[in-house]
């Protein structure tokens, strides 16, 4: 009777840890006699003498030979900073476990069985789930998963199978080469980068299978009905995303033409596959660009914001927006060691590929950036960027064009996109005076360090044939006489960069690799720059001109014009040198990122001003806003551009000033200053 009396207290007590909660179940004794309130004993009874029968017939004689029945197959123990990708492997595993009604039952990813864990003692439940009740346990491992505390609480479980030589209970994959706790350098662990989760998903059904535990309708969903080995149907490849019909926006195939297409300024491609950013211990970023599957380009600005308006709205513009923030804190160092863009996921193709160069100029014993002041959507302030492109000349292609190699080499495009927009004259712009415009000059070392190749490369003398016709144009326009010198040529350094870019392109079958450049997404505008940074030298005298031109249907070529100002770099550093700096964006679509705090300092001595403002095409905007120059495209482009921003470039006088400059800045150049500012201008400072 004693026997039966502790017995049926263990019993009691064991029913009241499995339900958490109070049984309404109190004893008073008198004398002897236990006496039971708010239950009916018969009851009690009847439920203990049924699990009683149901472990013995579980457990008879207490054959340790018998295999345990597991409540789960399979079990992901993950970091969070993985949870998209394990999920997938999950979802891809459901099929061949009954599907997601009943697959969910019998696999434990913890989002599925998030009630279960949650509340005290969560650590030991989740223990209990990995060393007891799964047959197949599935780690990620990772740096992330060795420094997450809940990752700790499942290897200790991991651990214990391990110490008990259930080495096949146990399949560990990897996503970088971190050291896999308890493992050797004989054992092999595959390695998830790049590999679609539906191939991890059939390696772990394969597990499964191999460990030969078959279950029972009472126990466990069987994989397949007749007890087949379960399979994982592969997940269908998600369909490109829908292209919006635009005049600007072709099929690629359209560029293979010899002849320019209407309204044919660039040749960007649309992406559809999604781009992976990794930063390493030493904070340098390597961007991943996979090519493969595009099927449409955009070649003018009105395609780009064509683009914009069809990919950015309302249902995904937070998802993007937050998205870019986590992005730019990824490459700062701020955030997460790994972002991926996932284009389907967010619902916008991006843009590739642009770019240019960040300039660091010396100049009256200081060092300076050169900004251009952008008058188009996204408004602001600009660094030199430009796109991949074709090669045309008089409507027809160039046969020397190589803008298919500009798209998995992206420095081919940024040496001749630094030279078009950056001019330097020997002296300040008079139409009295002959003006020599001085070229740059890569030696062939930094040349090989800028575009990685010792082949002939033809992006120089492309720029080369472009600075003659800008030349020629200022000539006619603006009867400068200006032209192209090769005497006193300005010696061009580059500078290293701390982002790697990798493009993955069908026909090559290594990735093209781009190193020693800058990189920032702009997903509000679809945008990817990639940007190298040069370092040069002005003379005192030496005037800089933009030396954008633009072609414009059913029109001559036009100069852009825009205007141009020089930032000392100490005062950029002030504003854009904090890691987590607020890049606030403006309302409506391509909107612009808008620094309250720039409010540079300009004063007649020029070597304690924080701005400088080359004032000639300043004035040649204005003298065309009121039809006293200019073409009929310039008069209303640059009287559009005065309507918004005189007083950011005029005094109450008319006087070209920067006293008041903008606060607007392109996205893309508001990001690479960030990077820049809080990664390497401080290092580059101590070393100097």
């Amino acid at each position: 009777m004693r026997f039966f009396q502790e017995t049926f207290q263990e019993f009691l007590c064991a029913k009241w840890l499995r339900n958490r909660r109070a049984l309404p179940i109190h004893f008073r004794e008198h004398g002897e006699v236990r006496w039971f309130e708010d239950v009916r004993i018969n009851d009690v009874i009847f439920d203990f003498y049924n699990e009683l029968i149901g472990n013995a017939k579980m457990h008879p004689n207490n054959d340790d030979d018998a295999a345990p029945r597991r409540r789960f197959a399979i079990a992901f123990s993950f970091p969070g900073e993985h949870r998209k990708y394990v999920e997938q492997v999950a979802d891809a595993v459901l099929s061949a476990f009954g599907g997601a009604d009943h697959g969910k039952a019998c696999i434990f990813y913890d989002a599925w069985h998030e009630a279960e864990i949650i509340g005290y003692t969560s650590n030991r439940k989740l223990q209990k789930i990995f060393a007891e009740d799964s047959d197949l346990i599935i780690p990620f491992y990772c740096q992330d998963y060795l420094k997450k505390e809940w990752c700790g609480v499942e290897l200790r479980a991991i651990e214990v199978l391990l110490y008990n030589q259930e080495f096949d209970r146990v399949l560990p994959f990897r996503f970088d080469m971190v050291e896999i706790p308890s493992s050797s350098k004989l054992d092999v662990f595959p390695l998830v980068t790049g590999r679609p989760p539906e191939d991890i998903a059939r390696l772990i059904v394969e597990r499964y299978n191999a460990l030969n535990r078959p279950a029972t309708k009472d126990n466990r969903i069987i994989p397949e009905v007749n007890q087949q080995k379960a399979t994982v149907k592969p997940k269908p490849k998600p369909k490109p995303l829908s292209v919006p019909t635009h005049p600007g926006i072709v099929a690629v195939g359209k560029l293979q033409s010899l002849r320019s297409l209407p309204r044919e300024e660039f040749a960007i491609e649309l992406l559809n596959e999604p781009i992976v950013l990794d930063r390493d211990r030493k904070g340098a970023i390597t961007v991943t660009i996979n090519r493969n599957g595009v099927k449409q380009a955009i070649i003018s600005n009105h395609g780009k914001k064509a683009a914009c308006k069809h990919f950015v709205n309302a249902g995904n513009k937070a998802a993007l927006l937050g998205k870019d923030k986590a992005i730019q804190k990824c490459l700062t160092g701020f955030g997460k060691d790994k972002e991926t863009i996932d284009t389907q996921e967010l619902g916008a193709c991006l843009r590739w590929a642009s770019g240019g160069v960040l300039s660091i100029v010396s100049f009256l014993g200081k060092e300076w950036m050169p900004l251009f002041f952008r008058d188009i959507k996204p408004y602001g302030w600009n660094i030199a960027l430009g796109s991949t492109e074709r090669w045309l000349d008089n409507g027809k292609v160039n046969p020397d064009s190589q803008h298919v190699a500009e798209w998995n080499q992206p420095k081919k495009f940024i040496l001749r996109e630094f030279i078009e927009e950056s001019l330097v004259l020997d002296k300040e712009p008079s139409t009295q005076d002959v003006l020599h415009l001085r070229r740059f000059d890569f030696s062939e070392q930094t040349k090989r360090k800028l575009l990685k190749t010792d082949d002939v490369d033809l992006t120089e003398i492309q720029a080369r044939a472009f600075d003659k016709r800008h030349a020629e144009m200022r000539r006619i326009q603006e009867a400068l006489q200006l032209y192209p010198s090769d005497e006193n040529p300005i010696t061009a350094k580059v500078r290293p960069g701390c982002c790697t870019v990798k493009v993955i392109s069908t026909g090559h079958p290594d990735p093209t690799i781009t190193s020693g450049v800058l990189v920032c997404f702009s997903l509000l505008d679809l945008g990817i720059e990639i940007v190298q940074v040069v370092n040069y030298e002005m003379d005192p005298k030496n005037y800089m001109l933009d030396g954008e031109i633009q072609n414009v249907e059913d029109e001559a070529s036009q100069l852009v014009k825009m205007p141009i100002a020089l930032v000392a770099c100490d005062y950029l550093g002030t504003i854009f040198g904090d890691r987590n700096a607020d890049l606030e964006y403006t309302d409506g679509r391509q909107p612009s990122i808008q620094m309250r705090q720039f409010h540079p300092r300009e004063d007649k001595d020029k070597k304690i001003s924080e701005i400088i403002i080359f004032p000639w095409d300043v004035e040649q905007r204005l003298m065309a806003t009121k039809r006293k120059i200019g073409t009929a495209w310039q008069q209303k482009r640059f009287s559009k551009w005065d309507k918004l921003f005189h007083e950011n470039f005029f005094t109450r006088n008319g006087v070209p000033s920067c006293g008041n400059a903008s606060i607007l800045f392109v996205p893309g150049t508001a990001k690479i200053l960030n990077l820049y500012f809080s990664k390497l201008w401080k290092k580059e400072a101590k070393r100097e």
